[in-house]
């Protein structure tokens, strides 16, 4: 039996003041500003929050593909603009971080931010007010030669929500 592809995904969101009534036990004012925190919404009965349920599912609706495996972490962080994922992918054969990083330099609206030497990777300032998603940290994983892991980063408003939208858009006005 052939496994599902492995995509564990960390989701890292603007911090909003938390709701008294949800948080008050978990958050201070003060502190919700200067920290992170691995709470957005509330917990289900399965561990999970109402957030990182909504990505699960949110992504294989997109995907088409019920059998993605995703296994999501929701965090927030006390940044101004975008959304930043850590992601692990696990392909059906070996592969290569150069292989990956050749991919994604050709992708329609990627920037690859890859040279660790210099300490250049992607960070949410620097997606914030554009409509490109910046990828680095390509990098194969320790133990599996199947799994590439990766950090990216796209502002929430721009990728995530409004140049989605004017896509599909231009591609129906274009079909009529």
């Amino acid at each position: 039996m052939r496994r599902a592809p492995v995509v564990i995904l960390i989701y890292i969101k603007f911090y909003k003041l938390a709701d008294k009534k949800k948080n008050s036990s978990f958050f201070s004012i003060l502190g919700a500003k200067l920290t992170t925190s691995p709470l957005i919404d509330v917990f289900g009965e399965n561990g999970y929050t109402k957030e990182e349920m909504k990505m699960v599912n949110e992504t294989k609706k997109i995907l088409h593909k019920s059998s993605i495996i995703i296994n999501p972490t929701c965090v927030r962080v006390p940044v101004l603009r975008s959304h930043s994922e850590a992601l692990t992918i696990e392909c059906a054969k070996e592969v290569s971080a150069k292989d990956i990083r050749d991919i994604l330099e050709n992708a329609d609206a990627v920037k690859v931010v890859d040279d660790t030497t210099n300490n250049l990777y992607p960070m949410p300032i620097m997606a914030s007010d554009t409509d490109y998603t910046y990828v680095g940290r390509i990098r194969e994983d320790i133990e599996n030669k199947k799994v590439i892991n990766l950090w990216c980063v796209a502002d929430q408003v721009r990728v995530g929500a409004a140049t989605n939208a004017i896509k599909i858009a231009l591609k129906y006005i274009g079909n009529l």
